[in-house]
């Protein structure tokens, strides 16, 4: 059963197409962009007055820019898809990260904080809350994370074992 005109894409055989016309058509489209009627006429034996005609008569531009805006969009796709599936992956790890890190600060004792980390504490959870809810901008978050000095310590106590027994 012969294709409709709706499923029919603009590279593949058309119905008032020779075969021969065809094959010409297929080795001018896979010569990408070093294609030219001439080298179709080369490669194939053909005059090149042939291939012209046959050129314009089966619209090989327009099935070219058809086919290349085809490749294109699909590698658009395929980029979208793997940059949804990083972020899905980087979501699982920040879940992961952010359970241990409660799981943490339900056991950290209030007493192993000194008053300047329990700032910095407060800073980085104002921060992070602002950051979710789209507040600030992620680069000023991770500049501030970054340039604050007390983070290395505070991290520090918040996954260090608990050693004071009590």
């Amino acid at each position: 059963m012969p294709k409709s005109r709706e499923t029919e894409k603009p590279w593949e055989r058309r119905a008032d197409e020779s075969a021969p016309a065809f094959e010409a058509f297929s080795t001018y489209l896979n010569m990408g962009t070093e294609r030219s009627h001439a080298r179709v006429s080369q490669q194939l034996g053909k005059s090149k007055a042939l291939i012209d005609r046959w050129g314009r008569r089966h619209k090989w531009q327009e099935r070219i820019r058809a086919h290349d805006s085809f490749l294109a969009d699909a590698e658009t796709k395929r980029t979208v898809k793997e940059i949804k599936d990083r972020y899905t992956r980087f979501g699982r790890v920040s879940d992961q990260l952010t359970l241990k890190a409660l799981e943490a600060l339900t056991t950290l004792k209030a007493s192993r904080l000194s008053p300047q980390e329990a700032l910095a504490l407060l800073r980085v959870a104002a921060m992070l809350a602002d950051k979710n809810k789209g507040v600030m901008a992620p680069e000023v978050v991770d500049e501030e994370i970054e340039n604050e000095d007390m983070l290395g310590g505070l991290l520090e106590a918040l996954f260090m074992e608990d050693i004071d027994a009590e």
